[in-house]
């Protein structure tokens, strides 16, 4: 969540009117590499971070393995972002 934190503060200073978000599930807490362990409240937590920006944005789904909590992840995060 920090370097979230960070990334949106950043487009905020930069005066950012539009967003690209690399929305990666591959850092879920379920992926075999298992490296970053992103629950699926860190998704959503992070899909209301970025989204309280509140700028026109398109989401490039990237990484993911786990292919039977892809939905779940994504709704998690998309849930996050409206509630921002």
């Amino acid at each position: 969540m920090e370097a979230v934190s960070r990334g949106v503060q950043a487009a905020r200073d930069f005066g950012a009117e539009a967003l690209v978000v690399s929305l990666g599930f591959d850092a879920s807490e379920h992926e075999p590499l298992n490296a970053l362990n992103v629950t699926a409240d860190g998704f959503a937590r992070a899909g209301a971070l970025i989204g309280g920006l509140g700028l026109p944005s398109a989401l490039i789904q990237e990484g993911g393995y786990n292919i039977d909590l892809l939905g779940t992840l994504l709704q998690r995060f998309l849930t996050g972002w409206s509630e921002a």
